[in-house]
């Protein structure tokens, strides 16, 4: 996660909280994107968090985590405070990637 691809989930975030009654669909549409991506591209190494990169031409991510990934936390602690009962883990990610990016 980090240039070339983080907006797309900043946006489908932002679509749902700026058009609530319109864009109902994208608060599931983020849920479920960002669970398999986080899935996908959340490393370990040695107890730090960090978001490494997915591709196409490979099934395992690159384990190299952008300065941009470090806007993530941000996103996911929105996510959390717009749907606290849906997004528990949101806040424990957003919290330990954000460990990683200080």
């Amino acid at each position: 996660m980090g240039s070339g691809g983080d907006s797309f989930y900043e946006y489908l975030l932002k679509q749902y909280l700026l058009r609530p009654y319109t864009m109902r669909d994208m608060r599931q549409t983020f849920a479920d994107t960002i669970r398999e991506t986080l899935e996908k591209v959340r490393g370990n190494a040695q107890g730090t968090v960090f978001l490494g990169q997915a591709t196409f031409s490979s099934s395992e991510p690159i384990k190299k985590m952008e300065h941009l990934a470090c806007f993530a936390p941000g996103m996911l602690a929105l996510a959390y405070e717009s749907d606290p009962e849906n997004h528990r883990q949101s806040l424990v990610d957003a919290e330990a990637i954000m460990e990683s990016c200080m």
